[in-house]
């Protein structure tokens, strides 16, 4: 599990959030929890918000990792690995910022 990848969620929160995107850093990988955010797709998510909103092009459409929303998970919550975010990580860093000390 690697830090800014996205899994698969189960089926029962797929139509939520079909993905989940791993925060931590793999520094911390012997714990048993993972903090992630929600990977949803931007059709149906409202309104973003500038810097606290990353918008990611996956699995062929937009999609907007939802911050505000993180969370920590057991490990065995994370299904499949299927792609990165580490791409985003400036921006992702950046909304984190402003989510937690407000620059």
């Amino acid at each position: 599990m690697g830090q800014y990848d996205v899994h698969r969620t189960r089926a029962a929160q797929r139509k939520h959030a079909p993905y989940l995107v791993v925060l931590q850093s793999d520094l911390v990988n012997l714990i048993r929890t993972a903090v992630i955010a929600p990977l949803r797709p931007l059709r149906g998510f409202g309104r973003t918000a500038d810097r606290l909103h990353v918008m990611a092009d996956f699995a062929g459409e937009p999609h907007v990792l939802s911050l505000e929303e993180m969370a920590s998970v057991p490990r065995e919550v994370l299904g499949e690995k299927v792609g990165s975010l580490g791409s985003c990580r400036a921006e992702i860093l950046s909304a984190i910022d402003l989510l937690f000390t407000g620059i």
